[in-house]
């Protein structure tokens, strides 16, 4: 709606509470068909032409289109993905979830979940017996092999093998699965007919991985501690040859053209060449950082080696055994899938949640897919209506709506953007890193990057000035604050605060921005106006968080190495008081209508509660396991708890402070941001690649309107009367910063944003005496909810 469109303030008196705060959706990063987090492992599905891929996290499994490379679905799937197979008769993929001991089984036709089979402890590796249609799983910990009939999805028979079973080969001539035991240095051979064990072979000490040579019916073992690769003849069970390669052999694959097994050594950094003929070493190849896996490109005649340190894919010439090229991939790539479709390499990288498609022709990227994002931290921009995140290790920010709870887009940012901040004097975001020498401004209405600023080190929070239109910006690596003005987007001024400054805060009363040194244990006041530093404040050990209380105007401090808030007096800026809490306070929020202080006590599982007038601490809340963040909510009166290792949040009643509900989140929720116009709380999953958005139900709400109008006036009215005492006021935001003065008589509010806001009244003037001053405290409590409508 336009600015000119009419405008209704209503007072909340009051709101029923609680009916039941519940969890509304969950946005999956980087959208519907994401969330998969650390991918492990991955399989290519030539029927239809897709991959698949699964991870450490989040319980689920996304298929990806590889003619357009883009993400299908997203699929339900167990805990913690370590190894997968496709069943190419019946079309299913089969997966080993590790931690929930169990096989997940997909149907890839419709990508939809089939059922879940119970396996033995902790399985780490799959392969499909084609000639039997079983898929056999090894179980790492309960040293077994279980053997499902695809048929019926049901176990046939659970084998048992030597110990630390891990890799898994089917040889077809023999209709043989051979097993390696990882600790019991030997290689168990079942029979895929009767399922029963027909040999043990012994072989080289921690044999890691197994790869089969078609045309002379050999199994190549590679032997990680010994150094060596064990050639078998996989008609007799017998031992050919023992082939010394390099340090730490962790991958093989063969290739068909030349009859080579290529080994990766992953602490020698190279790959060793073994002629199939001889069962002899013919080369030895300088590859990336930690090679951990290979594949063979027939098309090209090539082999592809991930280089899980150097964050690489060494190509080489089968036939030369020289290197092509050198292809930059994501952090810690692990897995190689080819694709002889479309001639390309896809190598999954574990740690930054993507994929890198590589072309097998020319060996270019043809595209990055990623497969999850992990938000790190989110706030709100009310003009739009959207939720922004910025995720860690994706160098991103994902853009949601808050009306739709869908994903808009997915903003390239800087490295690991770690800080974000809404500017509402242009709808922008500042997005900074503490990577990066940079602030990247977005535009909240097409979600572009506008510019880009240098403030010079790292950066480790954002804080936004809306009186003067200014961003700060506080550099780790320089113990300084740039001072960025909005309208011209450049560093107008720097202020040298304390060590390692991990927090800002604004103080909408006095206009300054209080600025937290970890390492220096002190706060640093900056004036909004001028720039200058007016103060240098010691407070306790390691103060992490800070938070302002525009009624009495306070600020606070969390000092997480010390169990203490300090409070500081925000017009004197001095230190007035201290108060001690739990194990490493490390977050605050403001309940503006009850002048309460809440502290998130990380080791204690606690938070306290603090009386904003007396600064008294009044109770101490029972909460989850490491609380990590909070929020308040104005609608409901509710402060939102984030448990970092429970994986919920807590809601706490802000007039009781008691928790009225513990709401299920995904895994390691981080932060949390109150949207005003969509009345939600956000909350960001770390680990779980995902916003869960929570509401509260109420019962509804009832008030009276302030301003005084009449059905003829409403369409061009000017502004709201609303304040009916003499004196003026303040209103205020959910957070208790200011927003506008408020004058007797008509106040102008189109320019505002939809949404909760709270009023503060201007109590008389007092004389001194004793029925004055009471006059002025209750004066001082007045500070009643308000909503904007449009």
């Amino acid at each position: 709606m336009s600015r000119r469109s009419r405008i209704l303030l209503l007072t909340v008196l009051v709101v029923g509470v609680a009916a039941g705060q519940r969890l509304e959706t969950t946005v999956y990063l980087p959208d519907s068909a994401g969330g998969v987090i650390e991918p492990e492992a991955a399989v290519y599905n030539a029927t239809e032409n897709a991959l698949y891929v699964g991870g450490q996290y989040h319980d689920c499994v996304v298929a990806i289109d590889c003619s357009t490379n883009r993400r299908t679905a997203r699929i339900p799937a167990g805990r913690n993905i370590m190894a997968a197979c496709w069943n190419s008769r019946r079309n299913y993929i089969y997966w080993a979830c590790y931690m929930s001991n169990s096989v997940s089984v997909v149907d890839a036709g419709s990508n939809r979940p089939l059922t879940t089979i119970e396996v033995g402890a902790r399985p780490i590796g799959l392969c499909y017996n084609s000639d039997d249609d079983k898929v056999y799983c090894a179980n790492s910990w309960s040293d077994d092999v279980t053997v499902i009939d695809c048929a019926s999805n049901e176990v046939l028979a659970t084998v048992g093998v030597g110990n630390e079973p891990q890799a898994l080969c089917y040889i077809p001539q023999s209709n043989g699965v051979y097993c390696a035991g990882r600790a019991s240095d030997d290689i168990t051979v079942i029979d895929g007919a009767t399922n029963e064990v027909d040999t043990v072979i012994d072989v080289g000490d921690r044999p890691s991985a197994l790869c089969y040579n078609p045309p002379r019916n050999r199994v190549y073992c590679a032997n990680a501690i010994s150094r060596t690769v064990t050639v078998i003849d996989a008609a007799t069970n017998q031992v050919l040859a023992t082939v010394p390669v390099g340090k730490s052999p962790t991958a093989l694959c063969y290739d068909s053209l030349d009859d080579r097994v290529y080994c990766a050594n992953s602490v020698s950094d190279s790959v060793t060449v073994i002629d199939c003929a001889t069962n002899r070493v013919i080369d030895s190849i300088a590859v990336g950082t930690s090679p951990l896996a290979l594949a063979y490109n027939p098309a090209n005649g090539k082999i592809y080696c991930a280089n899980q340190r150097s964050h690489s894919v060494t190509v080489i010439d089968a036939t030369t055994n020289e290197v092509l090229k050198v292809v930059p991939a994501g952090i810690l790539p692990q897995v190689l899938c080819y694709n002889p479709h479309d001639n390309s390499v896809y190598c999954v990288n574990h740690q930054s949640d993507d994929i890198t498609v590589i072309d097998g022709a020319t060996d270019s990227i043809l595209a990055t897919v990623r497969t999850g994002l992990r938000p790190l931290t989110m706030c709100y921009g009310p003009q739009a209506n959207k939720v922004y995140t910025a995720n860690l290790l994706n160098s991103s920010v994902a853009v949601i709506d808050a009306g739709s709870n869908a994903v808009l887009t997915t903003v390239a940012a800087m490295s690991f953007p770690s800080a974000l901040s809404y500017s509402s004097l242009d709808n922008t975001l500042y997005c900074a890193s503490e990577e990066s020498d940079s602030l990247a401004v977005i535009d909240g209405a097409t979600n572009e990057i506008l510019a880009w600023i240098v403030v010079q080190g790292g950066t480790r929070a954002l804080c936004y000035n809306p009186n003067d239109g200014k961003i700060y910006a506080s550099s780790e690596d320089r113990d300084s604050l740039a001072i960025i003005d909005c309208e011209s987007r450049q560093v107008v001024a720097k202020a040298r605060v304390g060590g390692n400054p991990p927090g800002l805060c604004y103080n909408a009363t006095s206009n300054t921005v209080f600025c937290a040194g970890y390492r220096s244990g002190t706060v640093t006041v900056v004036d909004g106006t001028t720039d200058e530093v007016l103060a240098t404040i010691g407070v306790g050990s390691g103060p992490l968080a800070l938070c302002h209380n525009q009624q009495d105007n306070k600020v606070y401090v969390a000092n997480s190495l010390e169990r203490s808030v300090s409070i500081l007096d925000g017009a004197t800026n001095e230190l007035i008081d201290t108060k001690y809490t739990g194990e490493a306070p490390g977050a605050l929020c403001y309940n503006p209508q009850d002048n309460r202080i809440y502290c998130a006590n990380r080791n204690s599982g606690t938070v306290t509660v603090f009386d904003g007038a007396t600064n008294e601490i009044l109770t101490n809340i029972e909460v989850g396991a490491y609380p990590y963040s909070l929020c308040y909510s104005p609608l409901g009166n509710h402060v939102y708890c984030t448990n970092r290792a429970d994986n919920d949040v807590s809601v706490i009643d802000g007039a009781t402070s008691e928790v009225i509900a513990t709401i299920p989140v995904d895994e390691q929720p981080q932060t949390l941001c109150y949207g005003i116009r969509s009345d939600r709380v956000y909350c960001a999953n770390y680990l779980g690649s995902s916003v869960s958005v929570l509401r509260d139900s109420t019962t509804g709400i009832c008030g009276g309107a302030i301003g005084e109008y009449s059905p003829a006036s409403l369409a061009t009215i000017c502004g709201v009367r609303i304040l009916t005492a003499e004196h003026g006021g303040v209103l205020m935001d959910p957070a208790g910063r200011k927003v506008m003065s408020l004058q007797p008589g008509e106040n102008d509010i189109r320019h505002l944003a939809p949404g909760v806001y709270f009023v503060r009244e201007e109590g008389p003037r007092g004389q001194g005496d004793e029925e004055s001053a009471r006059e002025l405290a209750g004066w001082a409590s007045r500070v009643r909810k308000v909503v904007i409508q449009k």
